[in-house]
């Protein structure tokens, strides 16, 4: 059971209809503020939503008890509704996207039966970060859509939650900040997306990092990154010969860069040679970074890159 005690210190204020996203890095960052939007809601008389995941419910839970509200007792009365965040979303998908219809029949439904009780109606949920995690983005923010859809039809506000390390898969962090009235907790600080071993990765890979630079305030880096992160991933599909994972990390001054592949070979700074058609990649990293490095793991290697402004 979490020891979630919520504090003080966690004020957050949301209208009736008011839609927010919480980016949070650990569990007492979620139970302070969306546990703090859960005690504050009984206290003001509103029946309780909430889907979560089991450690999360637990945790809430738990959180509602030491501030003085008797779980099962608002269980049977009808104040507070629970659902498996998994176990619904499986409800809601046909395939790899949720279903406008079995979404109003699951969701609606749950809502709707709080909104008859005409008592205010305070709503959590973490489905959309469950597709966020596995990678299927465009689910999720086609749930935050139907989400708001349901909002313009009935009277509630809805918390939604996404831990920080899962909210940037795609760089679309602005995307899900434009479904949300308001946005609780730091931006995102680190970025990691997996591409296949095709040509046409470098391209996909090169846009979706410049777009988190530029994002992360860090647009004069660019020119350099771009270069930079094309060497570490033409040298990861030519010498590692698998799929690679780009990593990038906020250093505030600048950027660090990863990439990483399956080959268990580090690569080497080879000596310079006029006739070579090859092998300039990491000289030119080199001379680009303030610093740079390889890293040997157990599946294979990742290669390093900092650019500072």
């Amino acid at each position: 059971m979490h020891q979630a005690v919520a504090t003080q210190e966690a004020q957050l204020e949301i209208g009736r209809r008011g839609h927010v996203v919480q980016f949070y890095e650990r569990d007492l960052d979620l139970f302070a503020t969306a546990g703090r939007y859960l005690v504050d809601a009984f206290r003001e008389g509103a029946v309780v939503v909430v889907v979560a995941t089991d450690e999360h419910r637990r945790g809430f839970e738990a959180l509602l008890e030491r501030n003085g509200v008797d779980v099962e007792a608002a269980r049977a009365s009808g104040r507070l509704l629970t659902a498996d965040a998994q176990e619904t979303l499986a409800r809601l998908l046909r395939g790899d996207s949720p279903d406008r219809g079995a979404f109003d029949e699951v969701v609606g439904g749950l809502i709707r039966s709080a909104v008859h009780s005409g008592r205010p109606v305070r709503a959590y949920g973490e489905m959309v970060d469950l597709l966020w995690r596995d990678g299927n983005i465009s689910a999720a923010l086609d749930l935050e859509v139907l989400w708001n859809e349901l909002g313009r039809e009935l009277s509630f506000s809805l918390f939604c939650a996404y831990r920080t390390v899962s909210a940037d898969g795609e760089g679309l962090f602005k995307s899900v900040c434009e479904l949300h009235s308001s946005v609780v907790g730091p931006a995102p600080t680190e970025f990691s997306r997996g591409f296949p071993a095709t040509e046409a990765a470098i391209a996909s890979a090169r846009w979706c990092a410049l777009e988190v630079l530029e994002r992360w305030g860090h647009r004069q880096l660019c020119e350099d990154a771009a270069i930079v992160l094309t060497e570490l991933v033409t040298n990861a599909l030519v010498h590692g010969r698998s799929g690679f994972t780009v990593s990038l990390a906020d250093l505030g001054d600048g950027v660090r860069i990863s990439v990483s592949d399956a080959s268990p070979v580090l690569p080497s700074v080879r000596r310079r040679s006029l006739t070579a058609q090859s092998g300039r990649g990491l000289r030119l990293v080199r001379a680009i970074a303030s610093a740079w490095g390889v890293e040997a793991s157990a599946t294979g290697k990742a290669v390093w890159a900092d650019l500072r402004r």
